[in-house]
């Protein structure tokens, strides 16, 4: 059982699923019966918002969600873990976890032992979480690790590929002739937007042996403009020239993360309305809820959203040599129709290079349902402890 959590609680108001409680009951007492060692490996998945957990038993399919709670600062996840640690513990009746694994979006220490959650932003409790914080009965110290979010998705893809269940997640945008999902020996680029930009490319071993994952932070770097002859170009420069001021003082350029995630898509719409002083600036959401209406300034800002995500595409399909590209989120299921019905422009932005027959073949994925593969990366990783 894997399903959807609709709604989060607040960590004051934190619970676990009925189904997750009887469920760990029912494994820890087919132990005792059996006499056999108890199994039990914890993901938890830390979004800019949302922190989301589930268990497995380690058998194939044996899978269920926990708990969805909000939380926003390294204190109020800690809160949210030792609570589900308190309601879980007399269901685990004096068992150990066997192993958990945490992904965050941001830096993870050499030890993984520690990591710095950048989606977090600055605050006074800081933004460095660490294994010694949580609570042992659900994150047992000495088998715990943290993983970036995106290096969680590459492993959940993994395990997904393993179980010939990747193409049933992901439909290919471009070539139309492209094949159905599935990981063969070649690299790959996983993408993924949404309160920030996350990155990793899953490379594949030389031998051909598997692959290793390497979690990047591409969202961060300066981003790449077009040619002064390309049609975008001043309305590019412009953009970036009032962003710059706007975000760094006119000290920098922009990051691609800047335009390619929930802040970056108020900061083209902002960019647009500050071209039209009757139309206020919006949050995320109510862009979303535009473009639905057909609005003509939250379209734009959404295409421009994904123009220069298919730019970060480039780059790191240049750099890595990939042979194919996976766009995952739940936000692209979300917006599939829109960019579908914008996938000339898009693959116009990819080739866009002074090597456009380097990608003519690249062959492009959209996630087309809705499922944390994070938390099936984080379950893989807790279960083999292997990076």
């Amino acid at each position: 059982v894997f399903r959807r959590m609709s709604a989060s609680t607040s960590v004051e108001d934190v619970n676990i699923l009925p189904e997750a409680e009887q469920c760990i009951r029912d494994w820890v007492n087919e132990a005792k019966d059996t006499k056999k060692a108890l199994t039990i490996y914890v993901g938890v998945d830390i979004g800019g918002t949302n922190t989301r957990i589930a268990v497995s038993s380690g058998k194939k399919g044996e899978v269920i969600r926990v708990c969805k709670f909000r939380a926003g600062t390294v204190v109020e996840v800690e809160k949210g873990l030792a609570r589900i640690a308190e309601l879980l513990s007399p269901q685990l009746q004096g068992e150990s976890v066997s192993g958990a694994a945490l992904g965050v979006a941001g830096r993870v220490f050499a030890d993984r032992r520690g990591a710095e959650i950048t989606n977090f932003g600055d605050t006074a409790t800081g933004q460095e979480i660490h294994v010694r914080d949580l609570p042992a009965v659900l994150c047992p110290h000495d088998r715990t690790i943290f993983l970036n979010d995106l290096q969680c998705a590459c492993y959940g893809m993994r395990a997904l590929d393993a179980a010939g269940q990747l193409g049933d997640l992901f439909s290919p945008l471009w070539p139309a002739d492209a094949p159905e999902a599935s990981l063969e020996p070649h690299h790959y680029i996983v993408m993924a937007m949404g309160t920030g930009l996350g990155n990793a490319f899953l490379l594949s071993n030389p031998n051909g042996d598997g692959f290793t994952v390497m979690p990047l932070e591409a969202g961060h770097a300066i981003a790449s403009t077009v040619g002064a002859a390309h049609p975008d170009y001043a309305e590019d420069q412009a953009m970036i020239a009032y962003l710059s001021k706007k975000l760094y003082n006119s000290k920098t350029g922009i990051e691609y993360e800047d335009v390619c995630s929930g802040r970056g898509l108020e900061n083209v719409y902002d960019y647009l309305a500050s071209l039209d002083d009757s139309r206020p600036a919006a949050s995320a959401p109510e862009i979303a809820k535009l473009v639905e209406e057909g609005d003509k300034v939250a379209r734009k800002a959404l295409l421009i959203h994904y123009k220069w995500f298919a730019r970060c595409t480039r780059m790191l399909a240049m750099i890595s040599q990939a042979r194919g590209v996976f766009w995952a989120g739940n936000n692209q299921f979300n917006n599939a129709d829109f960019v579908r019905e914008h996938l000339d422009e898009l693959r116009g932005e990819i080739l866009n290079s002074t090597k456009p027959t380097w990608f003519e073949s690249l062959k492009v994925y959209t996630q087309k349902q809705l499922l944390n593969i994070n938390l099936w990366g984080c379950l893989f990783v807790a279960q083999t402890q292997q990076l």
